[in-house]
C-alpha cells in the first residue's frame, strides 16, 4: 500500500545519485546505547556497518538531504531485524511529516519503494518488528528525479585562541 504525498517522482526520471549518502542521520534510538550501531552507518555507504534500534516500537531513522528535494525512490537495506510495517516519510522542517509510502510487507534484505514526495528531510519510521530485536539497516538509499542531490557545508571549527609566547 502507498499513500500520496506531494511532488514529483517514480515516473522514470529518477536519478542514479544517493542522495543520502554521507548525509546527517538521527534516531530515535540505538541498540544498547552502543554508538557502533548509531543512525550515520544507515548513510555511510559501507556494506558491514548499519543502524540498530532498540527492542521497541515505533522506531525512526532521518537524514537530511541539505535542501527540499524530489524523492522517487528509497531503497532499504535490510539486516534480518527488520520492520514488517513502516512508513516512509518526508518533511520540510524535520518535525511535521508526511507519508510518500506505507507497508504492512516488509521483507528482510533489499527493499525498494518507487514513491514520490518532496523534502528536506526523509525518515522510516518503524510500526511493527518483523523480529524480538530492534529495526536493522545496513543502508538507508534515497534516489531524486533528475539525481538532484544538494551538499550540507561542514561546521567550521571555532579558530583557536592566540597565546601569548613569553
Amino acid at each position: 500500500m502507498h499513500t500520496g504525498g506531494s511532488g514529483s517522482g517514480g515516473d522514470g526520471n529518477c536519478g542514479a545519485n544517493n542522495a543520502a549518502l554521507g548525509h546527517p542521520a538521527t534516531a530515535s534510538s540505538v541498540q544498547d546505547n552502543d554508538a557502533s550501531y548509531s543512525a550515520p552507518y544507515a548513510v555511510d555507504g559501507s556494506s558491514v556497518t548499519r543502524w540498530s534500534s532498540a527492542y521497541a516500537d515505533p522506531q525512526w531513522l532521518q537524514v537530511d538531504l541539505g535542501a527540499s528535494l524530489p524523492v522517487c525512490k528509497v531503497v532499504l537495506r535490510w539486516e534480518n531485524a527488520f520492520a514488517s510495517a513502516f512508513q516512509i516519510q518526508v518533511s520540510d522542517n524535520g518535525s511535521t511529516w508526511n507519508p510518500i509510502s506505507a507497508t504492512t510487507a516488509g521483507i528482510a534484505g533489499r527493499q525498494t519503494l518507487n514513491v514520490s514526495g518532496t523534502g528536506r528531510y526523509i525518515r522510516m519510521y518503524g510500526t511493527a518488528r518483523a523480529t524480538a530485536y530492534g529495526y536493522a539497516l545496513w543502508e538507508f538509499e534515497v534516489y531524486t528525479v533528475g539525481g538532484v542531490t544538494a551538499t550540507i557545508p561542514r561546521r567550521l571549527r571555532s579558530p583557536r585562541r592566540a597565546t601569548a609566547r613569553g
